[in-house]
């Protein structure tokens, strides 16, 4: 992670990262991150810079440039995330809505990881492969 910035002997924080990733890896990506988030009045400082540390650390785990990340990505993180902080956080889910708002996802991509990972997950899932699902059987006795 040569991207990476150190804030000092504390180690690397969400801020540097973010910042790192931000200006050495892809400077038009998190620029045009920034216009999507300044355009919508209702996100606020304190659930912008969690979502968009979120999406730094996918590219740090990942690689490549915001245009690289995929709805799998997104799912991926925010099961191990979920996993590791339970109640979540500030922009905890903004993330996705943010690089959806991007058009980095396909057409077909759900607009909110609700749909993938919550309650209508698996619904979600079957639509998108348009397979029926598996049908149900009883346990022998």
């Amino acid at each position: 992670m040569a991207a990476v910035t150190r804030d000092g002997p504390e180690g690397v924080g969400e801020g540097s990262l973010t910042s790192g990733i931000a200006q050495y890896r892809d400077f038009d990506g998190f620029t045009r991150l920034d216009r999507v988030i300044t355009a919508d009045p209702t996100i606020i400082e304190a659930n912008a810079q969690p979502a968009k540390a979120r999406i730094a650390v996918i590219l740090a785990g990942k690689g490549g440039r915001l245009a690289d990340i995929t709805v799998g990505d997104c799912v991926e993180f925010y099961d191990v995330h979920s996993r590791i902080r339970p109640q979540g956080g500030p922009g905890k889910k903004l993330f996705y809505v943010l690089l959806h708002r991007l058009g980095i996802f396909g057409p077909d991509a759900p607009t909110t990881l609700r749909a993938l990972c919550g309650p209508a997950k698996g619904q979600a899932l079957r639509a998108g492969t348009r397979r029926p699902p598996p049908p149900r059987t009883r346990p022998d006795p």
